[in-house]
């Protein structure tokens, strides 16, 4: 639920399932969080893996590289947390 609504039904894997989130691999993890949101993105921290929701692979690795970052870019299974974030975004 988001401010009274319900925006997802289901079990874990049935919220999840409708989610895909970028994960980027670097040597300089703080360093592309940093990039990452001062680029606007939805960034978030799983250990020292940085997470974006709701992007798209190639706009990620494009503002990394434009900020001299150098990273592997894939697209992964969003957590049940990330997954909530970017269901309450879509509905706002």
């Amino acid at each position: 639920m988001a401010s009274g609504r319900i925006v997802a039904r289901g079990s874990e894997s049935d919220i999840t399932g409708e989610v895909a989130v970028v994960q980027v691999t670097t040597g300089s993890w703080s360093d592309a969080f940093s990039a990452l949101t001062a680029a606007g993105a939805a960034v978030m921290l799983d250990g020292r893996q940085v997470r974006v929701a709701m992007a798209e692979p190639d706009e990620v690795a494009a503002m990394l590289r434009s900020a001299g970052i150098e990273s592997v870019v894939e697209r992964t299974d969003a957590t049940l947390d990330e997954a909530m974030l970017a269901l309450i975004a879509r509905s706002e």
